[in-house]
């Protein structure tokens, strides 16, 4: 995804993370693009568990995925059609220079999952990275240790 939070200082990045997953747990909830009582039930739940044990732990990452699995499954309830979009910029000597894209033509609550989506994408690779990172930083202390 980005390099940058491999680069951040880890005490950035955590930083980063505690501040993205309080926005998550509480903005994820209010967002109303839970399709049913259950996938609420799940959200909340997620919610809760974040909170409840510090948001950094070992193994947060993994908690994020069930709730992204809900969202694309909506996601795709969402989705009224496919559609080809140009990605690019015009060149003066080559025309446009660039890629057609397809892309999913969503409602507006589909795009409000998508973006809910993306964004729990983002927060899961920053734990993924922190929870490396941190462990890598043990194994080198244990190491030095000795």
């Amino acid at each position: 995804m980005n390099k940058d939070y491999l680069e951040m200082p880890l005490e950035d990045l955590c930083a980063k993370i505690l501040f993205d997953l309080e926005a998550a747990t509480e903005g994820l909830l209010s967002a109303d693009i839970a399709g049913s009582a259950h996938d609420r039930a799940v959200m909340a739940r997620w919610a809760a568990r974040v909170r409840g044990d510090g948001g950094l732990r070992h193994g947060v990452s993994a908690t994020i995925t069930p709730v992204l699995a809900l969202l694309e499954r909506e996601l795709e309830n969402e989705t009224t059609g496919c559609g080809n979009v140009f990605e690019g910029h015009p060149e003066t000597d080559e025309g446009p220079v660039g890629d057609v894209i397809r892309r999913r033509v969503l409602t507006g609550r589909g795009q409000r999952i998508h973006a809910w989506h993306k964004r729990l994408r983002r927060l899961r690779h920053m734990l993924q990275v922190a929870e490396a990172r941190i462990s890598g930083e043990r194994a080198v202390n244990r190491r030095m240790a000795r």
